[in-house]
């Protein structure tokens, strides 16, 4: 009798923690590595429509000049586009017992160069983090060819901390390091939040906030061409090897996860 009350406990107490650990595999949320990713148009900076202006010079005459101009980024590449995609109910094997289109879906993109990420530890990038040697802000410009004076720095372009607060995964985050792409050309602080992020590792993590961000809301948003976009984003890149005249082959190859609601 003692065995069979025992063996009954057992298999009781079996089968609540299988429950219980049912339950947080069902619960435990983290960005999804992005299932397709295709290019399409891509440009940069058209010289030809930035004609060099001119001024008359006279023997024995000085001159004040008052010069402005524009020089293409080395540092950065742009990515603008649509997504799509759906929310499942899937198992640890990907088989789907119920999913639910969302051709406007809401969330955030991610971009790293690394295809592991450690997502329950993610938090704010911290300029002054030693996780990177000699700290995060040194170790991640040197990795991509940025010396610390160029006005067109990590730190320099993300400048700012007053992004919407959202979750990654698990993990609620605010007031990490921000910067806005532009809107119809222009300078604005309101729509295609980018966000800085970092993992245990130190790995840098580029995220943001898919258009439109306000809840219950499918209408789009228009980007910095006056088009509309579901997103636009920037990524560090190394392009000091650029040559006169030559295309810089050189490449950086990031990871693309999405984490949709």
């Amino acid at each position: 009798m003692t065995n069979k009350l025992g063996s009954r406990l057992l298999a009781y107490i079996t089968l609540t923690v299988i429950f219980i650990a049912a339950i947080y595999y069902a619960f435990a949320e983290e960005p999804v590595g992005a299932q397709q990713v295709t290019e399409g148009q891509e440009s940069s900076l058209n010289v030809s429509q930035y004609p060099p202006q001119s001024h008359d010079a006279y023997a024995g005459n000085i001159s004040e000049l008052t010069l402005f101009g524009r020089s293409q980024t080395k540092h950065w590449q742009g990515y603008w586009g649509e997504i799509t995609g759906m929310i499942t109910l899937d198992d640890a094997s990907n088989w789907t017992l119920y999913q639910w289109p969302d051709d406007e879906p809401q969330g955030e993109i991610y971009a790293t160069v690394n295809s592991t990420v450690d997502w329950a530890s993610v938090e704010c990038f911290n300029y002054s983090s030693t996780l990177q040697s000699p700290n995060m802000t040194v170790y991640w410009e040197n990795y991509h060819n940025i010396t610390y004076d160029d006005v067109d720095g990590i730190d320099e372009t993300f400048n700012r901390t007053d992004h919407t607060t959202f979750d990654v995964g698990d993990v609620t985050v605010n007031g990490c390091p921000t910067t806005y792409t532009f809107v119809n050309d222009a300078y604005q602080t309101t729509d295609f939040a980018e966000v800085l992020l970092q993992d245990s590792s130190g790995l840098l993590i580029f995220s943001t906030i898919i258009e439109d961000d306000t809840a219950g809301s499918t209408s789009d948003i228009t980007g910095y061409d006056g088009n509309t976009h579901d997103f636009q984003m920037l990524v560090a890149e190394d392009g000091t090897s650029r040559t006169a005249g030559v295309r810089n082959t050189a490449t950086t190859t990031y990871y693309f996860y999405v984490d949709l609601q």
